[in-house]
């Protein structure tokens, strides 16, 4: 999970919802009406990465207006460091 995440943390504009490799959720649509992903997205791909605010399973999205901070990486990092999931 962390060897994908961008370097750069804009939220660029970004749309996956054509893609033939993503398989849709069919019961229901996100609160803006775009459909949502059976597995969620990589960070790299996704449109937002603030776990607060951002569904992983959100496919549109994005802007290029705000620039989201480190700290959902360094949540992630201390996360599997904690679990032993890094190597030394």
């Amino acid at each position: 999970m962390l060897r994908r995440w961008p370097l750069e943390l804009v939220n660029w504009r970004v749309a996956n919802s054509h893609r033939l490799d993503v398989d849709l959720r069919k019961d229901f649509l996100s609160c803006c009406g775009t459909p949502l992903a059976q597995r969620p997205i990589a960070a790299d791909e996704s449109p937002g990465m603030n776990y607060a605010t951002d569904s992983p399973f959100q496919l549109d999205g994005g802007e290029g207006l705000r620039e989201e901070t480190p700290s959902q990486f360094l949540q992630a990092y201390w996360m599997a460091r904690a679990y032993g999931q890094l190597g030394a």
